[in-house]
């Protein structure tokens, strides 16, 4: 009789252990929390990579494709991922932009709000990044959400930020250069004097006038005269006459729109050699 008490008596204690340990897992009694996650926009793919929410760009990449000196936003594809259990109605989530210690702030437009759909989990917005005030100097801002205007928490603690980086700075790597002295070294027969408004400058005139392939930072490089120019492969070769009256014609227009001529930042005109 004994033996058959204890048998009960564990029998009962395992079902007690098993319905609370259910009752734990089924039951959500918390307010829902928020965390940052990758976003892909082009295959429209949510990624939970804690180590990678951030977003880095130069923007010297961007004069062949604006073809102009003033350049767009560059625009950046974020995810919101919820954690609790989903919601009958809309979530309403607000972000804010704070400093990075040791960086002036990038320049960023942010959404009045991102809204996760009712029976969704997930959501993406899109932050403006604008061009940097001053060439090679490294930019950052953190995005936080803004836990007092929105439906929600703080999720995991190393998901709660998103940090943007933004620059404008050369790659001298790029035109098979080292630095601003190797151009005037090497190049400054053909091309004048380097200046970093000059550079971009050539960066906007060449794609101006490429009618094949695809005019983008790339394809300068690579397919312009920059790939070619004194001592890569065909060290001859260099800018073409045809190049050279193409950008001497371009900074002409680009005077003759403006109030005033192209200038470098400490008022030295941009100019070219004469044929």
């Amino acid at each position: 009789m004994k033996t058959i008490f204890n048998y009960i008596t564990i029998l009962s204690l395992l079902f007690a252990f098993v319905g609370c340990t259910e009752e734990e897992v089924m039951t959500f009694d918390g307010e829902r929390g928020v965390n940052f996650v990758v976003y892909d926009a082009g295959y429209d793919k949510y990624t939970d990579d804690y180590e990678n929410l951030v977003s880095e760009h130069n923007f010297i990449t961007d004069y062949s494709t604006s073809k102009a000196m003033e350049l767009d936003p560059y625009q950046i594809a974020i995810g919101v991922q919820l954690e609790g259990t989903y919601s009958e109605q809309p979530i309403r989530i607000k972000v804010k932009a704070e400093a990075v210690e040791g960086y002036e702030m990038a320049e960023v437009e942010l959404p009045e709000e991102i809204i996760i759909e009712p029976g969704e989990y997930q959501a993406n917005f899109v932050v403006a990044c604008k061009q940097p005030l001053t060439y090679n100097k490294e930019y950052k801002t953190k995005l936080v959400f803004d836990y007092a205007n929105s439906d929600v928490v703080a999720g995991t603690k190393e998901r709660q930020a998103y940090i943007i980086t933004a620059v404008d700075k050369a790659i001298w790597e790029d035109m098979y250069l080292e630095s601003l002295e190797d151009w005037n070294q090497k190049i400054s027969p053909y091309l004048g004097t380097a200046g970093e408004v000059k550079i971009r400058f050539i960066y906007a005139a060449l794609a101006r006038h490429i009618y094949w392939g695809s005019q983008n930072y790339s394809y300068v490089m690579v397919n312009e005269s920059f790939y070619w120019a004194y001592g890569v492969n065909r060290p001859s070769w260099g800018f073409s006459a045809t190049e050279m009256n193409l950008l001497r014609s371009e900074l002409e227009l680009y005077n003759t729109e403006h109030a005033t001529p192209l200038a470098e930042l400490d008022g030295t005109l941009v100019t070219f050699p004469d044929e």
